[in-house]
Parts: C-alpha cells; sequence; structure tokens
C-alpha cells in the first residue's frame, strides 16, 4: 500500500498557475518523476478542456417569469399561513399576556389598599374581647340581660 503525495493537493493550483514561482518549479520536478501526479494532473487538464468547450446556457425568455411567478406563490402561502397561524395560535400570547397584566394590577390595587378604619361595633367588640372569650358567660348570657332582675332577688334573700 503507496502513501498518498504530497503535491496532489497542490496540482490543482499549479495548473491554474497560481503556486508562487519557488512552488511550481517544486512541482514541475515532481512530476517528472510522480506517475500519480502526472495521470491527475492529466485528468485536471482534460477536464478543463471539457468544461472550457461548452457553450454557455441561456435561459428561456419564460423562465424568468415563470421563477418569479414561483416565488411570488410561496411567497403568497407564507403569508396565508402566517394569518392563520395567528388566528389558531397567535393570540394565545397576547391573551396570556393581558391575562398577567390584569392580576398583577388587582393585586397591587388591592394588596396595597391599607384596611378601613374600624367602626363602632367593632370597637365595643374589640373592648369586650376578654369577656366575649369567656365561654360560660355566654352560656349565661339570659342571665345577664336580666341583671337588674337577678340582683333584685339577691336582695331580697
Amino acid at each position: 500500500m503507496g502513501t498518498k503525495c504530497h503535491y496532489k493537493t497542490l496540482l490543482s493550483l499549479f495548473m491554474d498557475g497560481e503556486l508562487p514561482e519557488k512552488d511550481s518549479i517544486k512541482v514541475n520536478e515532481h512530476l517528472k518523476t510522480c506517475t500519480a501526479c502526472r495521470k491527475e494532473i492529466e485528468s485536471l487538464q482534460a477536464t478543463d478542456r471539457l468544461l472550457t468547450g461548452m457553450k454557455e446556457i441561456e435561459p428561456s425568455v419564460r423562465f424568468e417569469r415563470s421563477f418569479w411567478h414561483k416565488i411570488a406563490d410561496i411567497e403568497e402561502k407564507k403569508r396565508a399561513w402566517s394569518l392563520s397561524n395567528f388566528f389558531l395560535f397567535g393570540w394565545r400570547p397576547y391573551l396570556a399576556t393581558g391575562l398577567m397584566t390584569f392580576l398583577i394590577a388587582a393585586f397591587l390595587i388591592f394588596h396595597g389598599r391599607p384596611s378601613p378604619a374600624p367602626g363602632p361595633e367593632e370597637i365595643v367588640i374589640a373592648q369586650h374581647l376578654e369577656l366575649l372569650t369567656n365561654l360560660d358567660i355566654i352560656n349565661h348570657l339570659d342571665l345577664l340581660e336580666n341583671w337588674e332582675a337577678v340582683k333584685t332577688l339577691k336582695e331580697d334573700s
């Protein structure tokens, strides 16, 4: 199994005249001794002759018109798809954004609002909270409502 010739990568540049003069001289000397590189350069030259001998291909008159019609059709399909995408999926991000904005605004409005001042009933309840927490007294509330009568009974005895 032979090793690859490192000059093979320079052959195309050599053939096109793009190598510096000292490298071009080295490749030219190498071609005298290397059969593989000689065959490769002959193949490259044959391909070059074939391509330069071809006549230029001219597109038909209808080609340009047909090309731009196809482009317009593709663009129209994209536009129609994007519009249908908006109606199918596009409104959801806007709805989610609006809902989140509403929730944040409601939280800020109602959470930051100070509680109203207590009314007279609430003040009375707060003053008598200890009394209200004593369940025994609440259970005998009917006695407290008639306290004057109970007091007169106690005085009579």
